[in-house]
């Protein structure tokens, strides 16, 4: 990996750093002073839009003084009294708010001018206040709230035809997919604003959008892909580039370096995007810079360092509404004092963490961020069939105009006569026909929308009932593992008592994480991500790890697996599949039985096959073996836990892999379980 072109190319020394600001400071103080010169000799429209060049021009400088000059745009639009003009000062103050991390004044703003701007109809300004009302969300790690308001945003801009503005939304979607994980979604998004972007050679942004999927390519481990687009990203920007470019272009390399093992290269990077952020005064990005830090000064043995800087990021966000950032700064606390032995710190951090994030993944955010994107698709539908609709209307009308002349030419008006009559006729009876139609379709689509209403809340409240159970478990497991760590705390059958609680516990978790697999299913938010998977390590894989639970039993699991058989699946869903039926093969077969396991490639597929010697499955058992919360007559030979939930999610995610699952049982002769998927090319 070439890594001295970027070095050549960008700014990494120290002092090449301090004199590009110098003179970027320098050449905008002048604009500065010049625009404060022209001002006061201006008046009304003219006067506001100077005054807005003079707020970016602070901005950039991450001067506070720009808030002063927002305010007093704001009062001059109020003046002139002009809707548009006041909508869009508020929609400049909210921006700057944001910029200086004023979040919950900048949301009442914001949310304010947005109503306005609605109500008037301004679609320009309704847009763009969208957008800044996301990137707040964004910070604040609502994304479910972020991406509504992204993607109504992208249905004004698309209905707009306006090219640059759509490639902006569409870079913001892709950071707030990024944000969550999802990194199929956010290459998805980057690469659409760069198609964009490159249809009309537009560089607004080119040069962060192009970072950002450097370090898409950082996630995915193409190291090479990830500098290339680091260089060309800093190559747009020049001796330009904004901090943010330049932070997070040093963040890329420090993963870059860090997965190639090079430690002091990451720390030395780190440090370089830390002094940037300290230059530009901006707490967000050194606290996030300040936290990667210290997660490196940990792994280098330099605990006390490690310890110093994020007690610099507590000082940071003390006050801060960034809770994604705050839940990180928890993490890593916890995995200091754990490094440190301090076990009573690791696990007070620990529970803060689970809590916060648990506050984050809020119990509706799945659902929301699913509708959100559904919202935005539907609205493109509906713009589709309206265009189709008029011009099959302009088509109609055409038609009408073309048989009006004819008619009027007709020499058969006796004929023409007759023949409206009866068109008449059947119209009448037409219409008659299409009311009737109408009002049955009118009742059927109550009908389906009060189901979807009961089906909904039924869901919320099954949503809602695992999710608050499950942050008080994880307060127990966090107390027991205090209680563990402590030496002497407890003693003889407390002990045993101790661990019958957390097996509890784990048991609850599992049913918990199964009702919450089984509602994400039905909402349909299963993000499958289908890829290139060796089959047969899968699968030695879970059989490895059940070894344990079946020695428990006496039962003896045979394996016979073909080597390398590939497969196109997605690798967590595919693992929760198979330990599903391997559980289950032990769970309801008696000591001292064997379990045969085998993969074999089978014409274009690849069969697994799980077979027991349990008590096997009776034709009723088999008509309903994959529904939900189904209970079967045959039971655990040890009285272990079931849900009657395990199957039915194994069909969903095998469903979802384009595969197919079946088993085949007489009762009393066991059960064979099998699951088919293409082999990949």
């Amino acid at each position: 990996m070439n890594l001295l072109y970027f070095s050549n190319k960008t700014i990494r020394g120290g002092v090449f750093l301090l004199l590009i600001s110098a003179t970027l400071s320098f050449a905008q103080t002048k604009k500065i002073d010049s625009l404060k010169a022209v001002i006061p000799k201006k008046e009304g429209a003219a006067k506001f839009e100077l005054m807005i060049d003079l707020m970016i021009l602070y901005m950039d400088l991450n001067d506070t003084t720009a808030m002063a000059v927002a305010e007093d745009g704001y009062q001059v639009a109020r003046h002139l009294g002009d809707t548009a003009t006041i909508v869009s000062a508020s929609r400049i103050r909210a921006e700057i708010l944001r910029r200086f991390e004023r979040i919950k004044e900048a949301i009442d703003i914001g949310t304010h001018a947005l109503n306005i701007a609605k109500r008037h109809g301004l679609r320009k300004e309704t847009s763009k206040l969208l957008n800044t009302l996301a990137l707040i969300y964004t910070n604040k790690a609502e994304y479910d709230k972020a991406l509504k308001y992204h993607f109504e945003s992208l249905s004004i801009r698309e209905a707009s035809g306006n090219d640059e503005s759509i490639s902006i939304v569409l870079t913001n979607i892709g950071l707030v997919y990024h944000r969550l994980g999802n990194l199929k979604k956010a290459k998805e998004y980057y690469q659409r604003s760069l198609h964009v972007k490159n249809k009309i050679n537009n560089t607004y942004d080119l040069d962060l959008l192009l970072i950002n999927l450097g370090l898409i390519y950082v996630n995915l481990h193409q190291l090479d892909s990830a500098v290339d687009y680091v260089n060309k990203g800093l190559n747009v920007c020049g001796k330009n580039c904004s901090f943010q470019i330049l932070i997070s272009s040093k963040r890329v390399l420090a993963m870059v370096a860090e997965e190639n093992k090079k430690l002091s290269e990451t720390k030395m990077y780190y440090e370089e995007a830390l002094q940037i952020a300290r230059n530009s005064k901006n707490r967000f990005e050194q606290a996030g810079t300040l936290i990667s830090l210290s997660r490196i000064q940990l792994e280098m043995g330099e605990p006390m360092k490690a310890l110093k800087t994020l007690d610099e990021v507590e000082a940071l966000t003390k006050d801060s509404e960034y809770d994604r950032l705050i839940a990180s700064k928890y993490y890593q606390y916890s995995l200091l004092y754990s490094k440190s032995k301090d076990y009573k710190n690791a696990a007070l951090y620990q529970s803060k963490y689970i809590e916060l994030s648990d506050s984050i993944n809020a119990r509706n955010l799945a659902q929301n961020l699913a509708s959100s994107e559904s919202e935005y698709e539907q609205r493109a539908n509906l713009a589709i069939i309206e265009n189709k609709e008029a011009l099959l209307q302009r088509q109609q009308y055409l038609s009408y105009a073309i048989g009006g002349i004819a008619l009027l030419l007709a020499v058969l008006g006796y004929v023409y006569y007759r023949n409206n009559r009866n068109t008449s006729l059947i119209n009448k009876e037409l219409s008659v026909a299409k009311v009737s139609l109408e009002k049955q379709n009118n009742e059927i689509r109550k009908v389906n929308q009060d189901l979807e209403t009961l089906n909904t809340e039924k869901n919320n409240l099954i949503g809602i009932v695992a999710h608050d159970l499950r942050s008080p478990l994880n307060q127990v497991k966090v107390l027991i593992n205090v209680i563990k760590l402590t030496p002497g705390s407890v003693s003889g059958e407390a002990v045993d008592c101790l661990r019958m609680i957390e097996n509890s516990v784990g048991i609850l978790s599992k049913m918990i994480g199964k009702i919450l697999d089984v509602e994400a299913i039905e909402a349909k938010q299963l993000n499958v991500a289908l890829e290139r998977l060796n089959f047969s390590e899968e699968v030695r894989s879970i059989a490895t790890r059940f070894e344990m639970e079946a020695l428990q039993k006496k039962i003896q699991l045979h394996t016979s697996i073909a080597d390398n058989v590939m497969v196109m699946a997605d690798p967590t869903y595919i693992d929760q599949v198979l330990e599903n039926l391997l559980s289950n093969a032990i769970k309801f077969s008696p000591p001292e039985r064997n379990i045969y396991i085998s993969i074999s490639p089978v014409s274009n597929a690849a069969l697994c096959e799980i077979r027991d010697e349990g008590p096997g499955l009776s034709d009723n058992d088999k008509s309903k073996l994959f529904g939900k919360y189904q209970r079967l007559s045959a039971v655990p030979t040890a009285q272990e836990p079931s849900t009657g939930l395990g199957l039915s999610i194994a069909k969903k995610f095998v469903d979802a892999m384009q595969g197919q699952i079946w088993c085949e049982s007489e009762a009393g002769k066991g059960a064979s379980f099998f699951i088919k998927f293409n082999l990949a090319a």
